[in-house]
């Protein structure tokens, strides 16, 4: 479908979040406990969340705020993954470099990248994303 025609049913982020929403129930995970999952998180921190050249310089006072869409938490608190949600026309896959500063920043070892019908699961530091049902 081309950008000029109707608009499909999982047109916006927010038709993805509903699908993304109803998987994590699925997965055992409750999008409504705030202790599971935590939802529109942002996330500032030192410009290391730049996507800076490698040996660029860098002032340690700059701050950067990005919003990661979901984050999963373990039954400690601590963050397990960073779920970032894309439109329905949107390869999720395209968010990998979007994400990932967010979830290396707040300790995620592990990323989701979805738009509701397609899903990443990507164990950053040990291999490449691949689509999970």
């Amino acid at each position: 479908m081309d950008e000029t025609g109707p608009m499909s049913k999982h047109e916006t982020e927010a038709d993805a979040r509903i699908l993304i929403d109803t998987l994590l129930r699925q997965a055992g995970w409750d999008p409504a406990d705030k202790s599971q999952v935590r939802t529109e998180v942002s996330v500032s921190g030192p410009a290391l969340l730049r996507d800076a050249p490698a040996g660029a310089a860098v002032l340690e006072e700059e701050e950067e705020s990005r919003r990661t869409d979901y984050v999963l938490l373990a039954a400690n608190g601590r963050p397990l993954a960073v779920t970032e949600a894309k439109r329905g026309r949107i390869d999720p896959y395209t968010a990998k470099q979007q994400v990932l500063p967010m979830a290396k920043y707040i300790g995620a070892p592990f990323i989701f990248l979805s738009n509701g019908e397609m899903t990443y699961f990507w164990d950053y530091e040990n291999d490449d994303a691949r689509i999970v049902s």
